[in-house]
């Protein structure tokens, strides 16, 4: 993989752990972070296929 996607992996990974300690939905979490919720469930599906 190249560096430049282990790099963008790397910071969902940290907006996905930061999603899941504030015990917010999906869509409130985003729109409080300014993300469309549509790419963040596609990164989510992403970490959750691949572990």
């Amino acid at each position: 993989m190249p560096k430049k996607d282990l790099e963008l992996e790397k910071r969902w990974r940290i907006k996905f752990d930061e999603y899941k300690k504030s015990g917010q939905s999906v869509k409130g979490w985003c729109k409080e972070n300014g993300i469309v919720p549509t790419t963040f469930r596609y990164w989510l599906k992403k970490f959750v296929t691949v572990k």
